[in-house]
């Protein structure tokens, strides 16, 4: 099952508030993972039909809160969780990417799209991780070379060989390269 959906959740939500609405909506309890050391923080639910899944999670790496929503009936699911749980929409994520002028909101419009990135190429995206790897600040282009972890899209092979072999800074080449090896069975396989 792919990943499908995932929403970036608005910080105005408590796990108390996100269980109150999950309680309202319905939706099962299903499981819940503790933040470890390696593992964020997540809770998943069920909606009523119990054929799809709700996952909250809570990424320390991203500094986010999101929702990642699959299923058999998730695009029903997913406008229900919106409907209750505040999440940023497509058009604000792009106006994020749009309008961010400081170097920390760069890097967290990068962080909210590799989130909400679809499973399927999708090229106003690939773009955008395009433009901020041409940045001339290291912090913009990590966060692009993070989100390319997030989105893992095949057109990015190329982009991350070049940076591999070429960025001027040890850090950023060492972590597209470390992207490489791991996208590599799972590019070589869907050829």
């Amino acid at each position: 099952m792919n990943i499908k959906y995932r929403r970036v959740v608005k910080d105005t939500i408590s796990r108390k508030s996100l269980n109150e609405k999950a309680n309202q909506q319905q939706w099962i309890l299903f499981a819940l993972f503790p933040e470890t050391e390696s593992n964020p923080y997540e809770i998943i639910y069920l909606n009523p039909a119990q054929d799809t899944a709700i996952h909250y999670i809570e990424d320390d790496f991203l500094q986010l809160a999101y929702l990642l929503v699959r299923g058999d009936q998730d695009e029903s699911v997913l406008q229900e969780a919106e409907s209750v749980i505040p999440v940023y929409l497509e058009h604000e994520i792009v106006f994020f990417l749009e309008k961010a002028e400081s170097i920390e909101s760069k890097v967290q419009a990068l962080h909210y799209a590799a989130i909400t990135a679809p499973d399927t190429f999708y090229e106003y995206y690939f773009n955008r991780f395009l433009d901020a790897l041409k940045s001339t600040d290291i912090q913009v282009r990590n966060a692009a070379i993070i989100g390319i972890g997030y989105v893992g899209w095949r057109e990015f092979q190329p982009v991350l060989e070049q940076i591999a072999e070429s960025d001027p800074v040890q850090a950023l080449r060492d972590n597209a390269q470390k992207l490489l090896e791991g996208f590599s069975p799972r590019w070589k396989s869907s050829e």
